[in-house]
């Protein structure tokens, strides 16, 4: 589970690479240039929430089951998937609704940088 949320999050990097380059060919504005690393850092911040919840629920499904306990490990890794998926989807709510206040918290005066960054935002809240 953690490799395959690793290999989608080197997958969006990509793709938004991929994105920067042909935004930045198309227009001689910056805008993208600094557009790319608020998302990136949006990207990981929101990822390392549910990334430190998982390896705390793998840790305590490996204890229960080196335990011989099969059945508090299997409603641990429930109870996990749980609190990953509501703190994802709280997460990608919150910068959805607060995505112009947080292009603003990070590009003040550069309108278009700004812009974009909420244009993209709700395929960070994809992301994550």
């Amino acid at each position: 589970m953690c490799a395959l949320h690793t290999l989608t999050g080197l997958l969006a990097q990509v793709v938004m690479a991929g994105w920067l380059c042909v935004a930045t060919s198309l227009t001689d504005e910056c805008a993208p240039l600094a557009a790319q690393p608020i998302l990136g850092n949006t990207m990981v911040l929101g990822f390392m929430v549910t990334f430190g919840v998982n390896t705390a629920a793998c840790t305590q499904v490996g204890n229960y089951l080196g335990a011989g306990e099969p059945q508090r490990a299997k409603s641990s890794a429930y109870a996990a998937a749980a609190m990953v998926a509501t703190l994802a989807v709280s997460a990608s709510s919150l910068l959805l609704v607060l995505r112009r206040q947080w292009a603003r918290a990070f590009s003040p005066d550069d309108r278009s940088a700004a812009a974009l960054i909420v244009t993209c935002m709700p395929l960070v809240c994809v992301y994550i």
